[in-house]
């Protein structure tokens, strides 16, 4: 296996990560994840289903209501539930779309 020898771009890699995060909204309204003003957010919904599911592979509905509390969203287990549907799964895959193509190595 061939290791790179280049050093890490720290300040790189935040830039990047602050554009993809500035993504949330704009996809969350093309994909109609976001059709109007919620407590869940195309970025909290998307912050809640990656610390979530970082922090236990396996987490409940419970879990990831707690998740979007730590973020400072208050919801129950049932509207983490309603927003799981069609327009989350097409939200979903076009951040995971959009994260490949920014941090790709260039």
């Amino acid at each position: 296996m061939k290791y790179s020898t280049k050093k890490f771009d720290k300040e790189g890699f935040c830039q990047k990560l602050v554009n993809f995060l500035d993504k949330a909204e704009g996809i969350g309204r093309e994909t109609k994840f976001v059709q109007r003003k919620s407590r869940i957010s195309g970025l909290v919904f998307l912050k809640t289903m990656i610390f979530g599911f970082m922090e236990d592979p396996q987490a409940s509905l419970t879990d990831l209501a707690r998740q979007s509390y730590t973020l400072g969203v208050v919801v129950n287990p049932q509207a983490i539930h309603e927003r799981i549907n069609r327009y989350a799964v097409e939200f979903m895959k076009c951040m995971f779309l959009h994260a490949f193509e920014q941090f790709k190595n260039k």
